[in-house]
């Protein structure tokens, strides 16, 4: 066979490679896209299309809207408290991608990936004239994954129990 039809036959066939490779890929790549939006979307929303004006200009209709009669300073309460539950909830779905993902089994890794994200994302915000990255910021984004290792404990303790060690019997 020539070189051209070597070519020809991986097309209708495995490689010369083996199918694992392109399995493997196809079975880590949907975590990876899920991780990479949530990265997209923090990186997104800590740009300076998201400041605390633009989204006011959003946030405060809405909530004058569903209460007409309610305060300024209660509204701009709720708005401070929508943005601080979006701080929580994007990182929370960032380290459940990445702990169901591409780093499934190593909860503190992916932790400390949403720590180092956070602290990306508000020095980005401090060299951003429209936005104030802040220390507590980042302490409010590791929250969301912090909780989230919290409330997973039990489940990766579980597994852990389960798992068979070498030399051991699994545990029923």
């Amino acid at each position: 066979m020539s070189g051209l039809s070597h070519h020809r036959e991986t097309e209708r066939g495995p490689s010369r490679f083996g199918a694992a490779p392109a399995r493997r890929w196809r079975a880590i790549a949907p975590g990876w896209l899920a991780a990479g939006l949530c990265v997209g979307a923090i990186l997104t929303l800590g740009s300076p299309l998201f400041s605390y004006v633009r989204t006011g200009a959003i946030i405060e209709p809405i909530l004058r809207a569903i209460g007409p009669d309610t305060s300024a300073s209660a509204i701009a309460g709720w708005h401070v408290l929508i943005r601080w539950s979006a701080h929580f909830l994007e990182y929370a779905a960032l380290f459940l991608a990445l702990s169901l993902g591409p780093m499934r089994g190593r909860p503190l890794l992916a932790f400390g990936a949403c720590l180092a994200l956070a602290s990306l994302d508000e020095g980005l915000q401090f060299m951003t004239i429209s936005r104030s990255g802040k220390i507590s910021d980042v302490a409010l984004d590791a929250s969301g994954p912090a909780a989230m290792l919290g409330l997973a404990l039990p489940y990766w303790e579980g597994c852990a129990w389960r798992r068979k060690l070498p030399g051991q019997a699994a545990r029923d």
